[in-house]
């Protein structure tokens, strides 16, 4: 069993809805839970967590369906073979 108990903030006088900082306009939030999970539901490499995790957090969101997929954020493709020289 998968128990999470979640608390997020935001302060909407730092940092705006695409978490990119309003004061710099730098982006310290790159990319998003919701994205990477429906990356790697859409690539198909989910672990039976993973994809649990997935179904949970789609369930949490009623305004989108397939929330994970459709906030896939395409500005960053990251593969398999740009973290291999973290894990040498």
């Amino acid at each position: 069993m998968l128990k999470l108990n979640l608390t997020i903030k935001r302060d909407p006088l730092v940092l705006n809805e695409n978490g990119i900082n309003i004061l710099d306009a730098k982006e310290p939030v790159k990319e998003t839970i919701s994205s990477v999970l429906g990356k790697n539901s859409r690539d198909k490499t989910l672990s039976k967590r993973g994809e649990r995790l997935r179904e949970l957090v789609d369930s949490l969101d009623k305004t989108v369906p397939n929330h994970c997929e459709y906030w896939i954020n395409r500005k960053f493709n990251y593969q398999e073979k740009d973290f291999k020289k973290y894990f040498r």
